[in-house]
């Protein structure tokens, strides 16, 4: 069941998908808690379909929101990496967003900004990318909090609300001269 090791930190590793991970994606991340601004638990068929897409995105771009495990017991933790957006009511259509979700038992260990501030090295290292958005709902302040602390800032401009959804995306932004600034706090 183990895939090739993206990114490593210091307690973990961000792995690649493949469809075996469906069902702890399903188990771990598909409760009301960890689902509360994400449009609420969901189908396991729905998130069959999100890893279907998560593969995708890593065939396609060579990025996606890769799968992360805890390095001393190799336990399935959430994932986070970086993706294309693909919305098209999205004002940052075709962007590298940065995002990440962990299953509740994980919250407030500093799991989520380790790997976080991994992926964001890799995209303004790894990759040719100059400018890194993250997008959540303003109810979600666990997450812009996050975006916070990784250094990022909320751009209203490009804030946005999609057409099946009733609250507004509010739109976090890092550029490469932000990531020159932060690196060092975060690594």
């Amino acid at each position: 069941m183990l895939s090739e090791v993206v990114i490593e930190t210091k307690r973990l590793r961000l792995r690649t998908w493949n469809e075996a991970y469906g069902d702890l994606l399903n188990t771990h991340c598909n409760t009301n808690e960890v689902m509360k601004h994400l449009g609420g638990k969901q189908s396991p068929e729905k998130h069959a379909e999100m890893v279907e897409w998560l593969i995708e995105q890593q065939r396609d771009y060579e990025i996606t929101f890769w799968l992360m495990e805890r390095k001393q017991d190799k336990e399935f933790l959430g994932f986070c990496g970086l993706i294309k957006v693909d919305d098209p009511d999205s004002t940052v259509l075709g962007a590298t967003e940065i995002g990440w979700r962990l299953r509740s038992d994980m919250h407030g260990k500093g799991y989520a900004k380790e790997a976080a501030a991994a992926c964001l090295s890799y995209a303004f290292e790894k990759t040719d990318g100059l400018r890194v958005v993250s997008r959540t709902v303003k109810a979600n302040v666990e997450s812009w909090g996050l975006m916070q602390s990784l250094g990022m800032r909320h751009d209203h401009r490009l804030d946005y609300t999609a057409r099946e959804e009733t609250e507004p995306f509010i739109v976090y932004v890092a550029t490469y001269k932000d990531w020159e600034r932060i690196k060092t706090q975060l690594l």
